[in-house]
């Protein structure tokens, strides 16, 4: 993904074994110029988690919004939000808190908020109502 300043973000998931267990994966992202000169790398994920990226975006502050999924808190995965600064710090992240889900693309908005597509399974309440977790109340 190439940025407005011609900057490249290459983003993809990591797996492998940790402490025996396999399928264990990370978000992986790296940042380099137009001639290939990595500007810095970064892993993220928690431990003993499933974390995958399914699609990011070069932010209007020079920095990426990623999305995809996490199996961090639930095994069925929560639909996550990641916003990194040009850096590579993470600013902030965001877990659906739903019983599972997926966030599959990403964008910027005019007004610098973000919008997120992907698949959230939700509840319906004793009389047939959709019920949506905290996060989206």
């Amino acid at each position: 993904m190439a940025t407005a300043c011609g900057n490249i973000f290459i983003i993809g998931g990591l797996t492998g074994i940790e402490d025996g267990n396999p399928a264990i994966g990370d978000v992986c992202i790296t940042k380099i110029t137009s001639k290939g000169t990595v500007l810095w790398a970064k892993k993220i994920g928690y431990a003993g988690s499933f974390d995958q990226p399914h699609d990011a975006k070069g932010t209007t502050d020079g920095g990426v919004i990623i999305a995809g999924a996490t199996q961090s808190h639930n095994p069925h995965g929560d639909a996550w939000l990641i916003k990194l600064d040009a850096n590579a710090a993470i600013e902030w992240s965001f877990g659906s808190g739903a019983p599972s889900g997926s966030l599959m693309n990403v964008i910027q908005l005019s007004d610098g908020g973000y919008a997120a597509v992907g698949d959230i399974s939700v509840g319906l309440d004793n009389l047939g109502a959709v019920t949506l977790p905290a996060a989206y109340t």
